[in-house]
């Protein structure tokens, strides 16, 4: 379609009043903010920051907040039990070292003393043989000779030598020692009180070794 020329050129120049209008209103309007105000903002809607609502507390009734520390109450107890149970445990694992050490201090003990024991038995053994000998030995030699040896012994271990002696042998010793003053008379008298003393343990332990027998169980059908 041919539009007239002046109908072209008065559209061309409403655009450009258009163009040149909008170019000077945000000039104007930059300017504008630039000094610090903003022409717009009176025209906006004022928006404030949402606040969010407190925290709602759900226990709030006197139940609640009851029940609130019977709960804080049972955690405390929990936890004052944990420790006492680990303390417990802790002790029980002392305890059990304790009786550990002891149980091995015990069976060295144990050990040690039987070994003295079996070690006494066999000193007693040997002491007893060298008793037999010397009590051979002066059971041969003449009571003369051997008075001046025997008094300077102890008369525990003369009325042992003496004792694995046979009587008739032994009694004239005695008799020689008693012929040596009031010194040897006394130490007679010593050795033949001792002499009692070990016949009476002999004779003890013979007749103890007797009712043995007779103590012991009887089998069943067996007649009494």
């Amino acid at each position: 379609m041919n539009f007239p020329r002046n109908s072209r050129g008065g559209a061309l120049v409403g655009v450009l009043a258009l163009v040149g209008g909008l170019i000077l209103g945000a000039a104007a309007l930059s300017g504008l903010r630039f000094m610090g105000v903003d022409p717009v903002a009176k025209y906006l809607p004022n928006e404030k920051p949402v606040e969010e609502p407190p925290p709602v507390d759900n226990l709030s009734t006197p139940k609640e907040l009851e029940l609130r520390r019977m709960l804080t109450d049972v955690k405390k107890s929990k936890d004052m039990l944990d420790k006492e149970r680990q303390d417990v445990a802790t002790q029980n694992r002392m305890l059990a070292q304790e009786r550990a050490t002891l149980d091995q201090m015990k069976q060295q003990i144990d050990a040690a003393e039987k070994s003295l024991i079996e070690q006494s038995a066999v000193q007693n053994e040997t002491e007893q043989k060298n008793m037999k000998r010397l009590a051979k030995m002066w059971g041969q030699a003449e009571p003369s000779e051997i008075k001046p040896i025997v008094k300077a012994l102890d008369p525990t271990f003369t009325a042992r030598v003496l004792f694995l002696m046979p009587e008739k042998l032994s009694m004239p010793i005695l008799l020689a020692l008693s012929a040596e003053g009031p010194e040897g008379t006394q130490y007679a008298a010593d050795v033949i009180q001792k002499l009692r003393v070990l016949r009476a343990q002999a004779a003890q332990a013979q007749a103890q070794a007797a009712q043995a027998p007779a103590t012991s169980p009887v089998a069943p059908g067996t007649p009494k």
